[in-house]
């Protein structure tokens, strides 16, 4: 890992796709689970930034690009084979 990489997560980033780019509105915090979820698949999308990964094709993998929040939803929490490979390479 760098140490020189910085990386944020804020749930203030996220947006609601029907709503265009509203900024945290109040169905993001609705559901704490789903939050806490949600946290973590965005926690570890950055953190495989930081191993100097990029944002991958695999649908399922956490370091897919997700601009909105429902495409976090979508994301399991977990990384694919190759970006797995990659941070092991790191």
């Amino acid at each position: 890992m760098d140490p020189s990489r910085f990386t944020q997560v804020s749930p203030q980033q996220w947006r609601v796709e029907p709503h265009g780019p509203m900024r945290v509105p109040a169905v993001i915090f609705a559901d704490e689970a789903l939050l806490r979820e949600r946290t973590i698949k965005e926690v570890l999308h950055e953190l495989g930034h930081a191993y100097g990964l990029v944002h991958c094709h695999d649908q399922l993998c956490v370091m897919r690009a997700s601009t909105y929040v429902e495409e976090v939803d979508l994301k399991d929490a977990g990384f694919c084979g190759a970006c797995a490979a990659g941070i092991g390479a790191a």
